[in-house]
Parts: structure tokens; C-alpha cells; sequence
């Protein structure tokens, strides 16, 4: 099994792979603190992760065509 591409991925399992991995740390990080601060910073963290996906499933649909 090869590792996710981030920079220049190439099916859509890359682009989930990278998604479980931020849930992941993400539901970890908030088990360990629930501090307000640690949530805000998630919250923008989420957004750029957000765009990042829309980012890559546009650049796989093209790669497609």
C-alpha cells in the first residue's frame, strides 16, 4: 500500500486517506484537551483541510479527463 499524495493526488482514496488522518487527529486532540483555544484553532485548521479536499477533487476530475 502506498502512502497518500498530498501535493498532487491522483484518486480519490488519497484524498480520504488524508481526511481519516486529520479526523483522527483531530478527535485525539480533543480527547486529550478540550480547552476553548484548542478548538478555535481546529476550527481553522478544519477550514484549510476543507479547502485543501475541494482542491484535490478538482485536481483528480481533471487529471480523469
Amino acid at each position: 500500500m502506498r502512502r497518500p499524495r498530498i501535493r498532487d493526488p491522483i484518486s480519490m482514496w488519497d484524498i480520504l486517506a488524508a481526511l481519516i488522518a486529520y479526523l483522527l487527529v483531530e478527535y485525539i486532540v480533543l480527547q486529550i484537551t478540550g480547552d476553548l483555544i484548542v478548538r478555535q484553532e481546529l476550527v481553522v485548521i478544519g477550514i484549510v483541510v476543507v479547502l485543501w479536499v475541494l482542491w484535490a477533487a478538482l485536481h483528480v476530475l481533471k487529471k480523469s479527463t
